[in-house]
């Protein structure tokens, strides 16, 4: 491969772990985990007495509009559904440091590592390792390079 797709491709990498990094925990990260790590199609929609909200798309023709939706998990501020995302991978490490905050590193199939980085919790950590461990293996998570705020509210 040429040095200059290669350094193209650096810079992507680059430029999508910078915006991560600058993620909080919340519904956008939850939704990012959805559908790069999960690989669910997902929606937003609000539903009466329980607002706004992003929802997983039923995969069957079978279920109507009106059949029963799941919301999209908390995977990134709540334990159970954050390790819940670990079951995925064979090989994994959460390190602490008093007052410095947490780290988590998930390893894929092949060979390449997801690291988060320094975060606040544990929920939050495996999420964005998650999704640094998609862009360590060449996927295009279009949401994090776009230059304007919206981006991190994906769809």
């Amino acid at each position: 491969m040429s040095k200059t797709i290669e350094a193209m491709r650096r810079s992507i990498k680059q430029r999508q772990m910078h915006k991560l990094a600058l993620m909080e925990p919340g519904r956008a990260l939850d939704v990012l985990v959805a559908r790069f790590v999960e690989g669910l199609q997902i929606e937003c929609r609000s539903i009466p007495e329980m607002g706004q909200d992003y929802w997983i798309k039923p995969l069957s023709s079978v279920r109507s509009e009106d059949g029963e939706l799941e919301r999209v998990p908390t995977y990134s501020t709540t334990i159970y559904s954050a390790h819940n995302l670990l079951n995925r991978y064979e090989q994994w490490q959460l390190q602490g440091d008093t007052g410095a905050g947490i780290r988590a590193e998930l390893h894929g199939s092949s060979g390449s590592i997801g690291s988060s980085g320094l975060c606040r919790t544990i929920p939050e950590a495996i999420s964005k390792a998650a999704i640094a461990l998609k862009i360590a293996d060449n996927h295009l998570i279009e949401d994090l390079l776009e230059d304007h705020e919206e981006a991190t509210e994906p769809i």
